[in-house]
């Protein structure tokens, strides 16, 4: 499992914050756009950490990217 940590920084600027997570999320615009990383998986008695992150890309309610950072890394680079 991959620790998961995010950095943020208010409008106005300044010092950077940062905060282990489990599960992160990213809206643009309305919400329609939107980058999410889960870092587990189930619910319940299945719920476990997952072995690589899974990282979503949402337009408009369609999924366009689903996978791990591996995954995306060659998606980019091909």
């Amino acid at each position: 499992m991959a620790d998961l940590s995010i950095q943020t920084q208010g409008v106005k600027g300044g010092n950077t914050q940062s905060k282990k997570a489990g599960y992160m999320l990213a809206c643009f615009e309305d919400e329609s756009q939107r980058i999410s990383i889960d870092n587990f998986e189930g619910r319940g008695e299945t719920y476990k950490e997952r072995e690589a992150p899974l990282i979503e890309v949402i337009d408009n309610g369609a999924t366009i990217f689903s996978g791990t950072f591996a995954e995306l890394k060659a998606k980019l680079n091909a």
